[in-house]
C-alpha cells in the first residue's frame, strides 16, 4: 500500500498541472501570447539553470561517451527510418520523416523525468541531452530548413549553437566540472545564495512546462486517424527498441545505474520536436494542421506512457 501510495503521490502533480493548465485555457486566465511569454522564460533562464546546475555535480565518464554516441546514431536512423516509412504507406506530407525523430527534450521530457524522479536524478536525463541537442541543431535543423528549400550556412548554425542560452548553460557547467572548480565555485561569499537562487528558478520549469502543455493540448477530428496511425508506429517501434537497448546496451555492457534506464526509456517514448511547424515553408497550412494535431496526439500518449512506466520503476 505504502509504495502505491508513493507512486500516486509522484504522479498526481503532473495530473494536476496538467489540469490547471487545460483549466487556465477554459477560464481564459492564460492566452497564447502569455504562453509564448512563458516559453522564452523557461527555455532562456529555468531550463539553462537546470542544465547547469545538474552538469555541475555529475560525474563525467568515459563511458558516457557511448551512451552518448548511441543516442546521436539512434536519431540518424530514425531518420531514415522515418523515410522508408514515408514511402511504403505512401504518405502525401512532406514533413512526415520529421516525426519518426528527435525528441521534445526540453520542454516535455524534463518535466515529465524531473516531476517524477526529482530533479537531483536529472544528470543521466542531461548527458543523453547533449548529444541529441547536437543533433537537432547541426542535422535535424539542416534537413528541416531544407526541406522548405532554405540551406543554412555552417556559420549561420554555429551562432545559434553557441549563442543559445542552453548550450551555454551546459558547456559552461561542464567545464567548471571537468577543470574541478566546482567546489571552490560553492566555497565564495553567498554561493550558496546564489545556487539557492538557481535550484529555486530550476524548481519552476516542471511546473511551468506542464501548466503550458496542459493549456496547448487540444486535439482535432482532422486527419485524426493518421496521426494515431503515426504515433502508434513510433511508439510501437521505440518502446520495444528503448527496453532492449537499456537491458543489453546499458545494463549489461555499459553497466550504469537504473536511472540511466529510466532517462534513456523517457527520451526515446517522447513526441518529436515542436520546433516543426515553425520551421515549415509557406502553403501547407493542412500538413501543419495535421503535424500540430500528432504533435498534441503524441504528447498525451507519452505521458500516459510515461505515468505507466513510472508506476513500475518508481525507484531509481
Amino acid at each position: 500500500m505504502s509504495e502505491t501510495i508513493f507512486v500516486i503521490n509522484a504522479i498526481f502533480p503532473i495530473l494536476l498541472l496538467l489540469g490547471t493548465g487545460h483549466l487556465l485555457r477554459r477560464t481564459s486566465l492564460f492566452n497564447d501570447s502569455t504562453v509564448n511569454s512563458l516559453k522564452k522564460v523557461v527555455v532562456n533562464i529555468t531550463l539553462p539553470a537546470v542544465l547547469f546546475t545538474s552538469f555541475l555535480d555529475t560525474s563525467l565518464e568515459r563511458r558516457y561517451l557511448l551512451l552518448m554516441a548511441l543516442v546521436f546514431a539512434l536519431c540518424i536512423v530514425l531518420y531514415f527510418f522515418g523515410r522508408w516509412v514515408k514511402n511504403l504507406l505512401k504518405e502525401k506530407w512532406e514533413y512526415y520523416p520529421f516525426l519518426y525523430t528527435g525528441f521534445e527534450f526540453g520542454m516535455l521530457g524534463l518535466s515529465l523525468f524531473g516531476t517524477a524522479y526529482g530533479l537531483s536524478n536529472f544528470g543521466s536525463m542531461a548527458i543523453l541531452g547533449l548529444p541529441h541537442e547536437f543533433f537537432i541543431w547541426f542535422v535535424y535543423l539542416t534537413l528541416l530548413k531544407k526541406e522548405g528549400n532554405q540551406t543554412p550556412s555552417v556559420g549561420e548554425l554555429l551562432k545559434s549553437f553557441i549563442t543559445s542560452p542552453l548550450i551555454i548553460a551546459i558547456f559552461l557547467s561542464i567545464t567548471i566540472n571537468l577543470l574541478g572548480l566546482t567546489s571552490t565555485l560553492k566555497g565564495f561569499l553567498l554561493s550558496d545564495g546564489i545556487f539557492q537562487f538557481l535550484d529555486t528558478l530550476a524548481g519552476l520549469t516542471g511546473p511551468l512546462i506542464l501548466l503550458m502543455i496542459g493549456f496547448e493540448i487540444h486535439i482535432k477530428k482532422d486527419n485524426l486517424k493518421s496521426s494515431i496511425e503515426m504515433v502508434g508506429i513510433r511508439l510501437g517501434t521505440l518502446i520495444p527498441l528503448a527496453l532492449l537497448l537499456n537491458h543489453f546496451v546499458i545494463n549489461l555492457a555499459l553497466g550504469l545505474e537504473k536511472k540511466f534506464q529510466a532517462a534513456f526509456f523517457t527520451l526515446l517514448i517522447l513526441p518529436p520536436p515542436f520546433i516543426i511547424p515553425i520551421f515549415m515553408k509557406k502553403g501547407l497550412d493542412d500538413e501543419k494542421a495535421f503535424i500540430n494535431n500528432t504533435l498534441m496526439l503524441h504528447t498525451v500518449t507519452s505521458i500516459v506512457v510515461f505515468i505507466i512506466y513510472f508506476a513500475m520503476n518508481p525507484h531509481i
